[in-house]
């Protein structure tokens, strides 16, 4: 199926969930947590519960009165800052069972064994207002890239007494590989929107090209790479980052 090039663009979802702490992995469906399920900005977000057990419920009546009478309180973070900048590739460790894979953060190269499709990338620096709305102007990035974010969390109610509190985050964007069943692989563009149906999208259609986003193009996708940068295709964890 073809893909497309990476964006991290939400409606970036930060949900704060608090509850009570048998209730961990089941209190919200995910599908319940996609970006654009609530205006974008309010892209983080909370959940409180505090499932309370009443006295004389017991068996599948008590699980019953536990489901019927918990509470939930979700609270959106709003995201206070984006900045895109390059990272490097963390180290990677390889567990067991085969798939159980770590990456250390801290431990970087600043080259691998990747190359980017060509074309043109958001530049680095501020990327908040592209973040702020779900709409076409997207954060492109590629290997190696990164997006630090911090959410405010100045505004978060306390958390009641016995209740917890789990964290979840989804972003709204598009990633293409460079492989052979990648629709233009080897180019960022065409870059993707909202109304285009499937990608790639119909010869008929283009990316819009009215002033918003023609001036978006202009002020944020202006660091263009050739694909043919010169790097070393090895990982080296000895240097600095």
């Amino acid at each position: 199926m073809p893909r497309r090039k990476v964006e991290c663009r939400p409606s970036l979802l930060t949900l704060l969930i608090d509850r009570t702490p048998q209730y961990a992995a089941r209190e919200i469906p995910f599908d319940r947590l996609r970006a654009g399920s609530r205006p974008a900005g309010e892209n983080a977000g909370l959940r409180d519960d505090g499932s309370k057990n009443r006295s004389g419920v017991n068996g599948g009546d008590s699980e019953r009165g536990r489901l019927q009478n918990r509470k939930v309180r979700l609270t959106t973070v709003p995201l206070s800052r984006a900045d895109l900048q390059f990272h490097g590739f963390p180290l990677k460790i390889e567990g067991t069972p085969p798939g159980n894979v770590q990456y250390v953060y801290e431990k970087v190269s600043a080259t691998g064994p990747y190359t980017r499709p060509a074309g043109t990338y958001t530049r680095y620096g501020d990327v908040l207002p592209l973040l702020i709305a779900t709409d076409d102007r997207l954060v492109v990035f590629g290997s190696g890239d990164e997006v630090r974010l911090d959410f405010d969390p100045s505004k978060l109610p306390a958390l009641p007494q016995g209740w917890v509190r789990d964290y979840f985050f989804a972003a709204n964007g598009y990633e293409k590989d460079m492989d052979f069943y990648a629709a233009e692989g080897n180019y960022v563009a065409p870059l993707p929107f909202l109304s285009m149906g499937e990608y790639p999208y119909a010869p008929k259609k283009s990316f819009p090209l009215d002033d918003a986003h023609v001036n978006y193009l202009l002020e944020y996708n202006t660091r263009h790479m050739s694909g043919n940068e010169q790097r070393g295709y090895w990982f080296d964890y000895t240097t600095p980052k």
